[in-house]
């Protein structure tokens, strides 16, 4: 008897059953190249646990600090424009 965080599945079936297909075996190979997530080769087919997979996304999430350090006093509107000239200045070199 194993435990359900040992349940295997395909990289195709996890894409099904926990992202919806929203990302391919492809993005979970490139994760795993990362470090983030651990897969097992079994014979010629690669599996991930169901452990597996909440640990890398706690390892994939982006944290947004709660006092941006620039632009922190001009209103997002004014920051928008600023970061629109910017990168037209760049584009133009």
């Amino acid at each position: 008897m194993t435990d359900d965080g040992d349940e295997l599945f395909t990289l195709n079936e996890a894409c099904k059953v926990f992202f919806k297909d929203a990302i391919t075996s492809a993005t979970l190979r490139a994760e795993a190249g990362r470090g983030r997530l651990v897969i097992e080769r079994i014979g010629r087919r690669q599996f991930v646990t169901r452990a597996a997979i909440p640990a890398m996304r706690k390892q994939c999430e982006i944290r947004v600090p709660e006092s941006p350090e620039s632009n922190s006093n001009l209103p997002s509107r004014d920051a928008l424009a600023i970061a629109r000239r910017r990168a037209q200045r760049l584009l133009k070199r």
